[in-house]
């Protein structure tokens, strides 16, 4: 047995053995229920109604007062709390999220997310408003690992699942407003009119803004920008109703707009090898100060989304059965600017951009037949539709903007790209005791996806290159569980799971799909009187052909980087989280990941020619072999740990104190695993204290108060021979004051 093979059983083997541990605790525990228990949970991430401690899937659970108490507000500042993800936004507003060390960095028109985020169901392609505001929501569930059955293509890493509140019977309003450093200003509001007994409305409206964390100096005679800001809003509108008894219906309404500078990067030139005539230094350069630096060009983000969903539900059908649809429609307008200084040999100090602008709509249909619970056999069958048309695509290299001598360097125009995915799946459990249940799944995916256009090089007098691809793919991908729960305190699984990404192409190579198979085996279990809860999990992937972006020369691919199929990886490791009510001392909490993550085949081309010096050759064209190197965005280690204590004050009002932190290991962003693209281990700690009394809250809290710098983003970009950096945020704080009517 290998080394890897033998830290892999032992990680299981732990996972098994601490859940012995918790069962012994749990029969020896007797006596009444205590008054001071944690709440059971309620998800929906199997597309049912069930508690969390039985649903076989490792999971972070995030509700409403958390996301509140955290200072959770996007995906950025949810990766910070949930120590399987790991967030980086490549200096601009296309985010992407790794889970479990699975990510897609590819971000263009073409490219496909490998953790796609559900909101109410409805998926989109496009990461571009991953940085609005998360608002009036029920929970956030963070499934982890392939969801490949219930979920489909594309979340091979996992999936995370936005839930907004729903409309009430209830007449009730909430507001917050929450004002900072960095002239921060977060308000937040929802009201609910019961209209009737059988209709509902529920309106609520988001704004976040806050001046950058970092000041870069533009250019062009500009004043310097504040990069690293926030300008974002949101309003969300949704009418409940129900005409006739066992139907149901939702109709939901969202608009958010995106603005500001936006994300940005620092550029520092390459450091040219004195050794190796042609390659650069791959050591880390000096950064300098992180919150003031030149950026040459001007940066600008434009976001203009609106989304329409509908909700039908028939809940009388034979046999108990339920009917769901879930239906929509996204339009969303992106356009941003970013320096590309130094591209095609201009002088680094020339001003020069590439803008981007991009129209997806995005159109989701989904019905399913869902079994009554608590049956011999309980299932469900559903069919699924997606489609994204992004019109019009017009990205374009201009060099000295808005001068009287700007030009087009290179530009491309693509009228249309289209991806289109259908899918049937089937998922059943059948109760083989009272304790032991087995469930199977499968489901067919086939996609397509074409891309109409072309391609000029203006500065070579090169115009209408065709730009045309087509990609056709299908698969089949399942899931087998044993569950077992011999207390109504334990819960154990054991699981198989595929999933599948589909393939693709840019602008100078087609790439393949990717495919995981995902053992896990995991625990989850209540004692001492559900004042306890210890949740963990084990899991293996193997993963074929997974999609890996490189950055490349413009000699290589105009484009500045291609995405290619490693021949294989290995990714294994463990999950565990406590949570505990001390009374009277406090509550704690305390969260882990363990993730050993490697190729172990991944044949790929430097980003130099030179830079075959650097690695072993494989092959004549001076590709590099890096198997054994860690994927990106995948530390060893990342844990995260709280503790909160409330004090009884006169005139019944409460004070709570929170503190946490989060450490990380050392990450690379790179698969070659260059130091210049390595951030080393590093702690970020938050701290709160709260003032309540009947609906008010006051409060006042510190984010990152040591004010550590560090990096989420970091890249050798060869188009314009620069290293880019960018930071997370420093220390934040500020004060809020929230009310609540009812």
């Amino acid at each position: 047995m290998n080394s890897g093979t033998s830290r892999m059983a032992a990680t299981l083997a732990a996972t098994f053995i601490c859940s012995a541990a918790v069962q012994a605790q749990n029969a020896a525990t007797q006596g009444p229920p205590a008054a001071n228990e944690l709440q059971e949970v309620v998800v929906t991430a199997q597309k049912r109604t069930e508690s969390a401690q039985t649903t076989p899937i490792s999971m972070g659970i995030f509700s409403a007062a958390d996301l509140v108490k955290d200072g959770i507000t996007d995906v950025q500042t949810l990766s910070m709390h949930d120590t399987s993800l790991n967030f980086s936004n490549g200096g601009s507003t296309e985010g992407w999220i790794t889970m479990r060390g699975i990510s897609s960095h590819d971000v263009t028109e073409v490219g496909d997310p490998t953790v796609p985020i559900a909101n109410d169901g409805f998926f989109v392609n496009r990461s571009y408003a991953m940085v609005t505001s998360l608002y009036d929501l029920e929970r956030v569930e963070v499934l982890r690992g392939p969801q490949g059955t219930l979920y489909g293509r594309n979340a091979s890493g996992g999936v995370v699942n936005i839930i907004s509140a729903k409309p009430t019977d209830q007449l009730e309003a909430t507001g917050s407003v929450e004002a900072g450093n960095f002239n921060e200003l977060h308000f937040d509001g929802m009201v609910n009119i019961p209209l009737s007994d059988s209709v509902q409305l529920r309106a609520a409206y988001d704004s976040l803004k806050h001046d950058g964390y970092r000041q870069v100096q533009p250019g062009l005679g500009l004043a310097p920008d504040g990069g690293d800001d926030a300008d974002a809003q949101s309003g969300r509108a949704e009418l409940a109703f129900s005409p006739i008894e066992h139907f149901h219906g939702l109709v939901t309404i969202q608009a958010a707009q995106i603005g500001g500078v936006g994300a940005v990067n620092k550029q520092i030139p390459f450091a040219n090898n004195p050794a190796i005539p042609g390659d650069i230094l791959h050591s880390k350069p000096d950064l300098g100060d992180p919150n003031n630096f030149d950026g040459y060009s001007p940066t600008y983000v434009r976001v203009d989304e609106k989304t329409y969903k509908i909700q039908l539900v028939y809940d009388d059908l034979p046999a108990g059965i339920t009917a769901t649809y879930l239906g929509g429609y996204d339009n969303l307008a992106w356009r941003h600017s970013l320096p590309l200084n130094g591209f095609l040999g201009f002088p680094f100090t020339t001003p020069l951009i590439f803008s981007q602008n991009e129209f997806p709509k995005t159109v989701n249909h989904e019905f399913r037949l869902t079994s009554a619970a608590d049956q011999l056999i309980t299932w469900q069958a559903g069919v699924f539709f997606f489609e994204e048309r992004n019109t019009d695509v017009d990205d374009h290299a201009v060099v000295n903007p808005g001068a009287v001598n700007a030009a087009t360097l290179i530009h491309f125009h693509f009228p249309l790209v289209e991806d289109v995915s259908r899918a049937a799946y089937g998922q059943g459990t059948l109760r083989l005791t009272d304790t032991l249940k087995l469930t199977g799944g499968a489901r067919y995916t086939s996609d397509a996806k074409d891309r109409f256009g072309t391609f000029d090089i203006n500065a070579a007098g090169q115009f209408g290159i065709p730009q045309y691809g087509a990609a056709r793919f299908t698969k089949t991908t399942g899931h087998v569980s044993l569950e077992w729960t011999p207390t109504n305190q334990t819960f154990e699984y054991a699981k198989v799971d595929t999933g599948y990404k589909a393939g693709g192409f840019t602008t100078c190579n087609p790439y393949g799909p990717e495919t995981v198979t995902a053992y896990e085996v995991g625990s989850k279990n209540r004692f001492l009187n559900n004042s306890m809860q210890f949740n963990v999990a084990g899991f293996y992937n193997n993963y074929k052909d997974q999609q890996i972006q490189t950055f490349v020369p413009a000699s290589v691919c105009v484009s500045d980087s291609t995405v290619q199929n490693a021949g294989g990886s290995h990714i294994y490791g463990a999950e565990a989280s406590f949570d505990a009510l001390l009374d009277p001392i406090g509550r704690a909490d305390l969260a882990l990941t363990y993730l050993h993550a490697r190729f172990t085949d991944f044949v790929a081309a430097p980003g130099l020619p030179a830079a075959v010096a650097d690695c072993a050759a494989t092959t004549p064209g001076g590709n590099c072999q890096l198997a054994g190197n860690t994927l990106s965005n995948s530390p060893t280690w990342t844990i995260a740990a709280g503790f909160e204590h409330g004090w009884k004050l006169p005139n019944l009002m409460t004070m709570t104190g929170r503190v946490e932190a989060r450490y990380q290991s050392l990450q690379y962003f790179d698969p070659f695993n260059y130091a210049s693209t390595t951030q080393g281990a590093y702690t970020v700690a938050n701290a709160s204290l709260d003032f309540t009394r009947d609906r008010w809250k006051v409060g006042a809290w510190v984010r990152n108060f040591t004010n550590k710098d560090y990096l989420v983003y970091a890249a050798e970009f060869y188009t314009n021979s620069v290293y880019r950096y960018s930071f997370g945020a420093p220390r934040t704080y500020g004060v809020t004051v929230a009310v609540s009517l009812n």
